[in-house]
């Protein structure tokens, strides 16, 4: 009797054993990160290597960040693509790109926009590492002043071959129409309807008052055109930004200021009175 009872025992072990390695899989497969195929269905692609070489970021948990988000994962203090491994990935994309003419591999005018982009904002990324070395916590920079010639001057080139004609930069699609269609619920509705409820107040430049903190912490590569709406109706807001500009700015008007840790005070302060 001991004996049967063993072997099935060890049966009804094993079986859990093997549905629990099963499962491991299961979840070490959708933990994966899923290939990249941004620019082509295939993930080998030199166009979706050279993208994941040089925007993917590693977390220290292994999670993987960039691909899909607006903006490159690139700051002051980062080393990636300066040194060690990511150093050699990138340059030796990058001479693939160049010396193959891996631009000719696209011709989609979204997409070579969309790799511009990303390109443009790492070699600005580059010369920031280069005109601003002397600051305490961007000193690092000196330390790897070849890397970052080499890596910029490959930059450059890419950037060159995958630029737009003018042609191509005015026959880009209208993205805002189709997305407003479909009515997704964090994207405002008719925003450029002339007698809309939106109201532009401007398109911000590096220079304007519009929105300069974006414009300058994006090197003026992107435009930002800023809406208000208010509840009531179109003309409600237009009433709102006269009764703006009719502020009466007196002595007995108290301002507060936002923003403490850019240097500008919460506390409330009595404005200046000119004489």
């Amino acid at each position: 009797m001991k004996g049967p009872l063993h072997i099935d025992s060890m049966k009804t072990l094993l079986a859990i054993l093997v549905m629990a390695f099963g499962l491991v899989g299961c979840f070490s497969a959708a933990e994966t990160t899923p290939p990249n195929t941004v620019y082509d269905a295939d993930a080998k692609h030199l166009w979706n290597r050279l993208d994941q070489t040089l925007f993917q970021r590693t977390a220290a948990d292994g999670k993987k960040y960039g691909l899909d988000d607006l903006d490159i994962l690139y700051w002051a203090s980062t080393t990636n693509l300066l040194s060690g491994a990511s150093y050699r990935h990138a340059t030796a994309v990058l001479d693939e790109f160049i010396n193959t003419h891996g631009e000719k591999l696209i011709s989609d005018p979204v997409k070579r926009a969309l790799l511009q982009r990303d390109l443009w904002q790492l070699f600005d990324w580059t010369t920031f590492h280069i005109e601003r070395p002397n600051r305490a916590h961007r000193s690092f920079s000196k330390n790897f002043p070849d890397e970052t010639h080499e890596l910029q001057w490959r930059l450059a080139v890419a950037l060159r071959r995958v630029a737009l004609t003018s042609n191509e930069i005015a026959a880009l699609p209208d993205n805002y129409a189709p997305a407003d269609a479909k009515r997704l619920p964090d994207l405002p509705h008719h925003l450029f309807d002339t007698n809309g409820d939106w109201v532009n107040l401007g398109i911000s430049s590096y220079n304007s008052d519009v929105a300069p903190t974006h414009s300058r912490n994006f090197g003026s590569r992107s435009g930002f055109s800023i809406f208000l709406r208010v509840p009531e109706n179109r003309q409600a807001a237009i009433s709102y930004l006269d009764s703006l500009r009719n502020f009466a700015r007196d002595n007995r008007t108290w301002v507060y200021r936002t923003n403490q840790n850019t240097g500008f005070p919460n506390e409330p302060r009595e404005p200046h009175v000119e004489p």
